[in-house]
């Protein structure tokens, strides 16, 4: 009996200490290192199994020129005296850890002021996770550090993946200050892994903006991305947000002519933890590669520098039956500007299995030859979706707090939503639905030929003429599986 008992304390000892190998293996990671100018830099790597797993698009559109060292200065007053000053800190677009560990991820930081000063961190909160988490700022004109305790507001739409989109909130004691840089630590006076840029662009640049979804799973569909700027820019919009998760390198040439009008903005979303795959394996960490975290991103982004946001997705488009633009349907609706935080729209599907426009009309050889799927497809469902399912939205980002996929979760100030009756413009979804035999009466629906068809085939071959050896779009086949 007491042979079998120290048996089983050995087994339990070489457990333990095999377990604590393996934890310390998949947590290691590369975190600070100063370089031989005496910058701080944090690495964006993860030396851990999760990482491992984890497909690093090899391919984005051109990148922005971003230093990413952090310089410093040393302190002669104020607490945390082994803290260095930052002298400057840049918008790096990379998750950076808190702490060194993965319960919790930040990404950007933006100053606001529409009830009262705050910085507010987009990032990846670990949904089991109940650490305290601490402020750091530093302000321009005070060399004191200022420390404040965070506090958490969770982002909704999770779908009870390991990580939920959160907003990190501080705030600090001289309202008429306004910080420069801040990191989040789980102690006060602790050495930070994660410097943030606070963004606080107080000018109106747009009317009307436009925020997408994260490309994923090497997004080759150039065709449709060109269909989908090209159709909103004559509908009013006059700057798109991207995120790129992973794109093919027809779309990665496409951007960068964009980019360089100065029509989109590409913000390198890579992220650092599982997430969706092609073939699904269901261990992805994360809602469908952050895309509560990169909606929020985009409305403070746009805080200040948008009047209005819109939310679509590469298939969708805001389409008025009574007016031809988007800015004249919210000036009839709203004509004040100060009532409505967003304006929702009902869903109607244009299917895509089913059989294309018959006929010949004036253009069709170049809606063929671009894949125009707004001008060939052109039967839709008699279904008119219940508001809030699969709507999308346009919003004041000035009246709202926090987005959803469908809705506004939060709104600010008294706002609310105005249910745009469908009379007056709805939400075309072009797709292939799950189930084709479902009985459905078909409808042929020309506003979109009738309203646009000219000036849009005209931007078509006009962007198209500038890619002449880009492809239109790469098959899925083309790309080593899984994808993601």
């Amino acid at each position: 009996m007491r042979f079998y008992l120290k048996k089983l304390i050995y087994i339990l000892i070489v457990f333990y200490v095999v377990s604590f190998m393996i934890y310390t293996y998949i947590t290691v990671d590369r975190q600070t290192f100063i370089t031989a100018t005496g910058n701080f830099v944090i690495t964006a790597k993860r030396n851990n199994k999760y990482q491992n797993s984890v497909d690093v698009p090899k391919t984005s559109p051109k990148k922005e020129h971003r230093p990413t060292a952090v310089t410093f200065t040393e302190r002669k007053a104020g607490p945390c005296m082994d803290l260095r000053r930052p002298q400057q800190v840049f918008d790096a677009e990379t998750w950076q850890k808190v702490n060194g560990d993965v319960k919790n991820f930040v990404f950007s930081a933006f100053y606001e002021n529409i009830t009262e000063p705050k910085v507010r961190i987009v990032g990846l909160k670990e949904r089991k996770s109940s650490q305290g988490i601490f402020c750091q700022m530093w302000f321009d004109g005070k060399t004191e550090l200022e420390i404040e305790t965070v506090y958490i507001k969770k982002i909704p739409e999770d779908h009870s993946k390991r990580y939920s989109a959160t907003f990190y909130i501080c705030q600090w004691e001289q309202k008429e200050l306004i910080p420069y840089a801040v990191s989040l630590v789980t102690s006060l006076c602790e050495k930070p892994t994660n410097f943030l840029s606070v963004q606080h662009n107080l000018e109106q640049k747009w009317k009307f903006s436009l925020c997408l979804t994260p490309f994923n799973f090497r997004y080759s569909r150039a065709y449709e991305l060109v269909e989908m700027i090209e159709l909103n820019r004559l509908l009013g919009v006059e700057h798109f947000f991207f995120y790129n998760y992973s794109t093919g390198s027809n779309v990665d040439e496409v951007l960068d002519t964009y980019i360089n009008e100065g029509v989109v903005k590409v913000i390198q979303w890579h992220l650092p933890i599982l997430v969706d795959r092609w073939p699904p394996n269901k261990k992805e960490e994360v809602h469908y590669f952050a895309q509560l975290a990169s909606l929020n991103d985009c409305l403070y982004r746009n805080l200040y520098t948008s009047k209005y946001i819109v939310y679509t997705d590469l298939d969708e488009f805001i389409i008025p039956r009574k007016t031809t633009d988007l800015p004249s349907l919210i000036s009839k609706i709203d004509p004040d500007s100060n009532k409505y935080g967003a304006f929702i729209f009902r869903c109607i599907f244009f299917r895509k299995e089913w059989p294309k426009l018959k006929g010949d009309f004036e253009g069709r050889a170049q809606a063929e030859k671009y894949k125009s799927e707004t001008l060939l497809t052109v039967k839709r469902e008699h279904k008119l979706w219940p508001m809030y399912q699969r709507s999308k939205y346009i919003v004041k980002p000035s009246g709202v707090e926090v987005v959803g996929i469908h809705t506004v979760w939060t709104w600010r100030n008294g706002y609310k939503a105005y249910k745009v009756n469908e009379d007056d413009a709805r939400l075309h979804h072009y797709r292939s639905w799950e189930n084709p035999i479902e009985p459905n009466s078909r409808i042929i629906d020309m506003i979109i030929h009738d309203n646009y068809k000219d000036k849009l085939l005209e931007r078509l071959n006009q962007r198209w003429m500038q890619l002449p050896d880009v492809p239109l779009d790469i098959p899925i086949s083309n790309y080593t599986h899984p994808l993601r």
